[in-house]
């Protein structure tokens, strides 16, 4: 049985939250719902846009462009991976993201390169009691080594770090067996805190993860302005 102190202290956490979904669904957060950026790098103009309906043709052609890398980390729903990119999946995808985001439970982007979707830059899961959300992404193979995940990423952090509701710590958990995407992260400012097993599930399995943290002080947002200018070309 529970003591009293925890009893409270379990009600007290489920009340905040409670709370802070009403005021979601009664003040939507409006303010992402704008183009991040222009960062222009070497290879084009980076930019970060909010998902819409209408992407769904371009972003079913970006997927199946980079499905030999995509499909293991992101499985689909259906045996067959690219039967799951579909016009009608992705509509009920960014419907998804959007609402989450209106409710300010997630920062939902597609990277862009000179207009087109070259990845999607994302966090979600925010846990509005502890400040907490969680990133994940993609870039296309075309665009990998040339500034854009990292342009895109700094973009998401700062806007996450700097709205009018900002997170106080941003977590990317990153496969063991792919280690760029790591050295992008330890480059930027996160910090590896554990390494767990099993974490994702993906086409080949369980797979064990790092766990990268970065933390909103003024510090680390002085160190991200600094990347992001040192970036534009």
């Amino acid at each position: 049985m529970h003591s009293p102190a925890t009893l409270r202290r379990v009600t007290q956490v489920a009340l905040r939250r409670t709370a802070a979904a009403a005021r979601g669904a009664l003040m939507p957060h409006t303010w992402w719902n704008a183009t991040l950026g222009p960062v222009p790098v070497r290879s084009g103009v980076v930019t970060l846009s909010p998902p819409r309906i209408g992407d769904a043709e371009a972003w079913c052609a970006a997927r199946l462009a980079n499905q030999a890398r995509l499909q293991m980390a992101f499985p689909a729903e259906t045996p067959d991976w690219a039967a799951g990119q579909t016009p009608l999946h992705w509509a009920q995808r960014c419907i998804e993201l959007r609402s989450a985001a209106r409710r300010g439970l997630a920062y939902p982007y597609l990277i862009r390169l000179d207009g087109q979707i070259a990845g999607e830059y994302g966090i979600d899961a925010v846990d509005p009691e502890t400040g907490t959300g969680e990133q994940s992404g993609w870039v296309a193979a075309a665009a990998r080594g040339s500034a854009v995940a990292k342009a895109a990423t700094l973009l998401g952090v700062m806007r996450a770090f700097t709205g009018p509701d900002p997170l106080r710590r941003i977590v990317g958990p990153n496969a063991v067996d792919s280690p760029a995407p790591g050295i992008l992260l330890e480059n930027i400012g996160y910090q590896r805190e554990i390494v767990l097993t099993g974490l994702r599930d993906t086409s080949d399995g369980p797979k064990d993860h790092e766990v990268w943290v970065v933390h909103n002080t003024p510090q680390v947002r002085a160190a991200l302005r600094e990347q992001l200018a040192a970036l534009r070309v």
